[in-house]
């Protein structure tokens, strides 16, 4: 139980309510920025792996790009200009569908070892986060697609047993993508 000097208490009345409740369970807001928190973690560590694959294998990012010349000037030298594509790169295939992203991962960096099997909960997952800070916690029809059972426009409630699931879905996930990314480097 939080304890606070008795003037300090009554200074912060209006958090009370909240207060009399914490022994029980935490209030509905930190459960939702846990949620937030682990997916920010999980993409934070596949934008790292995928930024650490193309430094080692820059050939990866295929030769659609273009650059323009004040890129190319502006570069203080080629390491400079590499770091700078690697990042466009990175911002744009972390910017797709997860599901998309875990396609490309599996298609043009080669983690031919990466199952599916989690991916449409992956995705329930991100929409879910999207939802959270784009949506004032509504569901939107995006995730109302992938989770039939939820209708566009309701609140969305994330307890123990939803940021637990998450947090095992995630984690999961991110051993195989290490995973399939130590295959790739090995083999």
């Amino acid at each position: 139980m939080l304890e606070l000097p008795e003037d300090e208490f009554w200074f912060f009345e209006g958090f009370r309510p909240a207060l009399s409740s914490l022994s029980v369970e935490p209030p509905a807001f930190l459960h939702e920025m846990a949620f937030v928190n682990l997916y920010a973690a999980f993409d934070g560590f596949v934008s790292d792996l995928l930024r650490a694959r193309l430094q080692r294998h820059p050939q990866m990012m295929g030769g659609e790009r273009q650059l323009r010349y004040e890129e190319i000037f502006g570069a203080p030298n080629k390491e400079a200009l590499l770091e700078r594509m690697i990042e466009r790169e990175v911002r744009d295939v972390m910017y797709q569908a997860l599901t998309d992203v875990l396609a490309t991962f599996r298609g043009r960096f080669g983690m031919t070892k990466l199952g599916s099997s989690r991916d449409a909960e992956a995705q329930r997952i991100a929409l879910t986060r999207n939802c959270l800070l784009h949506n004032a916690g509504l569901v939107d029809s995006r995730l109302a697609r992938v989770a039939p059972e939820r209708p566009v426009g309701e609140r969305i409630v994330i307890g123990h047993t939803e940021m637990s699931d998450a947090c095992n879905v995630l984690r999961k996930l991110a051993y195989e993508i290490d995973r399939a990314d130590q295959g790739f480097a090995a083999g």
